[in-house]
């Protein structure tokens, strides 16, 4: 076995836990997701979900998906969501978990989306994972809370 492999694979052992799945298809993410968003896409027929609760654990146990840090235009949101979502499709294939970019009332951000087992969908801010700020937040309360003007791209 060659390092990185040996590296990579104690890094999913790190954290990844059993969970019992309930499944969505296909028009159910599309129910999901179905909030006025520039572009969507869903990109399977079906996609494994837990409840809420279970994702805050799953990722009250990862890593940081920015051990060295944050760097502007390099190391940024665009690059922590699409790092963060990598990582969980390959520890958790096929978890309702996507990506999406949005515009605020004052600025532009990528995070992260999640649909969970009722079909409620949900924001998740990578950059806070391994901190004390919120990570898994409700998409209503994004909604207002972060000022979304509207969602730009989203991708399941």
């Amino acid at each position: 076995m060659n390092f990185s492999k040996a590296v990579f694979e104690n890094l999913i052992s790190l954290f990844k836990k059993e969970q019992t799945f309930n499944f969505l298809f296909q028009a159910d993410v599309k129910k999901s997701i179905d909030i006025g968003a520039k572009y969507s896409e869903v990109l399977n027929n079906s996609y494994k979900t837990v409840s809420a609760e279970q994702m805050a654990q799953i990722l009250s146990e990862m890593p940081s998906v920015i051990p060295e840090g944050y760097m502007k235009e390099y190391k940024d949101c665009d690059h922590v969501s699409r790092r963060f979502w990598g990582l969980i499709d390959m520890c958790y294939p096929g978890l309702a978990v996507g990506w999406c970019t949005v515009t605020r009332t004052t600025d532009r951000h990528s995070l992260n989306v999640f649909i969970d087992n009722k079909g409620e969908l949900y924001f998740i801010e990578p950059q806070n994972l391994n901190t004390t700020k919120k990570i898994l937040i409700p998409y209503k309360e994004y909604r207002k809370y972060y000022k979304l003007r509207w969602v730009d791209v989203l991708v399941i």
